[in-house]
Parts: C-alpha cells; structure tokens; sequence
C-alpha cells in the first residue's frame, strides 16, 4: 500500500506557492505554482541537480521557454540564479 501525505507548504505569497509533495531518504519532489516572476535559488542550495517538469501554463525558466508536459534539467552551476517567470505550474524533483 501507498503512504498518503499531506503537502508541506514551503512558500505562499502573491507571486508563488511551493508545497513539498515528498521527503524520503532519497529525494524530495516539490509541486510550485508561480505568477509573473520569482527567484527560488534558495530552494535549491546545495543540491546537485533538479529535473523541473511544467505541468500546466507556460513561461520562462532562465529566458529559456517552457510549455506544458516538458522538463528540463538544471545543474549545479545554473542552481545559483533560478528565475522563473509566467503563469506556470511546475514538479521540482531533486536527489536528496
């Protein structure tokens, strides 16, 4: 059987919400939901990669587009400067 858990909520603001879907031993998968523009590098400190998948609208992530059902993967030297912008809704995955 599968283990339910309740969302953490991370960050709420007017621009961005970000809840922790999952913590295990292994990684972590966070669920952000983003309006005009945010930096989430201080999320991502100290991690050596996160796989970023867009699950609903479009926007930018680092002046790259990104639309609907596609990921990207971010390494250690972009995790610095996250910028995010549009009306996005975006899987945050990451190694822990």
């Amino acid at each position: 059987s599968v283990d339910k858990v309740k969302p953490k909520n991370l960050i709420n603001n007017s621009n961005i919400i970000v809840d922790e879907l999952i913590s295990n031993p292994y990684f972590k998968l966070h669920k952000a939901e983003i309006k005009n523009k945010e930096n989430i590098s201080s999320l991502y400190k100290d991690v050596p990669f996160i796989l970023i998948s867009c699950i609903e609208g479009k926007g930018k992530i680092n002046n790259e587009e990104i639309l609907k059902n596609e990921s990207v993967v971010l390494t250690t030297d972009e995790l610095s400067n996250i910028e995010v912008e549009g009306n996005i809704v975006l899987l945050i995955g990451y190694p822990k």
